[in-house]
């Protein structure tokens, strides 16, 4: 399967977390024709902000607060608390990447609200936008006039440990522009969006 990662801040990993985002609204799609793995990076934050469980504060640090968590059918105890802040949270499959045509997103913001029809037509290839947790005028100013891509997250998986960035590695076809060669290498730094990676395995 085709393997990808991709940064995220941590208000939007909690929603996702949460079960309440289920739509990601991109500029951009990979060039792949099937289902794939979308590994879920975590941003770090700009300082320590303590929450409740699963909680963002506004610098945007998450974490699973020590206690009781529940693993499959057994209960756990924590006795630390686990932060998600740089490192990879867990991974979802992205099954269907639809079109948002921007068309649709500027009629919608011109009315307050989504809606699924421009000039009495049904724009079929659109999804409920509501999904995206976005309201509508962060949707306009996010497309910056052009079509957006809804990527539909699926068998979302949490990681009870969260992974580091150094345990993944690029593509094996991956060129290094820096020799011209095909060079498999560590990842390091974490993608601005998304990045192809080889599908971990542990």
């Amino acid at each position: 399967m085709r393997t990808i990662l991709m940064s995220e801040h941590s208000k939007e990993i909690e929603l996702v977390m949460n079960g309440e985002k289920t739509i990601l609204a991109k500029r951009a799609k990979p060039n792949i024709d099937e289902k794939f793995k979308v590994y879920i990076y975590c941003t770090r934050p700009k300082k320590y902000y303590r929450t409740s469980q699963f909680g963002v504060g506004s610098d945007e640090f998450l974490y699973r607060q020590c206690g009781k968590v529940k693993r499959g059918d057994y209960d756990y105890y924590d006795d630390k608390d686990v932060s998600y802040n740089g490192k990879v949270i867990g991974y979802f499959i992205c099954d269907k990447i639809e079109t948002i045509p921007f068309d649709m997103i500027e009629t919608s913001f011109n009315v307050g609200n989504f809606i699924t029809h421009v000039d009495d037509k049904y724009m079929p290839t659109c999804c409920d936008l509501n999904k995206t947790c976005l309201g509508v005028d962060e949707l306009y100013d996010y497309a910056k006039g052009k079509d957006l891509y809804a990527w539909h997250i699926s068998d979302l998986v949490i990681y009870y440990e969260p992974k580091e960035l150094s345990k993944f590695w690029s593509p094996v076809n991956m060129k290094d522009a820096s020799v011209g060669i095909n060079k498999q290498y560590k990842i390091t730094k974490a993608p601005n969006q998304w990045r192809y990676v080889e599908e971990l395995y542990d």
